[in-house]
């Protein structure tokens, strides 16, 4: 049984850490997508005789999708990990439910208690997360801002 507690939560980390990379390639996607943007305009203004200037930003755009192209895989392989993990934690909740059909009542008490507790740490991971998040949107809103004026 509790065995079984750790590996929920191991699994816990898990997620938290996979949900955390995926944030971060999305927050580096979006950036990326802005900087391809500037770079595309600044190929657009820049003179057809200033071959050497052009292809310098053709270059720099190739590398950019490149790396886009790349952590768009990353991403995908990192949702996927997700999903597996999810699908191992209901796993591991449903083999805690069969346990605890046998424990006795005393046992069961202190189990359901550690089970309240690991519960509860996914709760606060998960509006940790959302808060990291809004702060994240808040920041780029502002800087958004900042360059608008």
């Amino acid at each position: 049984m509790e065995e079984t507690g750790n590996k929920i939560f191991e699994n816990l980390e898990q997620n938290w850490e996979i949900s955390q990379a995926i944030n971060e390639l999305l927050e580096l996607e979006n950036q990326n997508k802005e900087t391809l943007k500037s770079l595309e305009k600044m190929y657009l203004n820049t003179e057809s005789s200033n071959y050497e200037r052009k292809e310098h930003l053709q270059n720099q755009m190739d590398v950019l999708r490149q790396t886009m192209d790349n952590n768009e895989i990353i991403k995908n392989d990192l949702k996927n990990n997700l999903k597996s993990n999810m699908e191992q934690k209901l796993s591991l909740q449903n083999k805690i439910s069969e346990i605890t059909q046998d424990c006795e009542f005393g046992d069961e008490i202190e189990f359901m208690t550690k089970l309240m507790n690991i519960e509860s740490l996914d709760i606060a991971i998960n509006l940790a997360k959302d808060k990291i998040q809004k702060n994240k949107q808040i920041s780029q809103m502002e800087e958004e801002i900042k360059l608008m004026r």
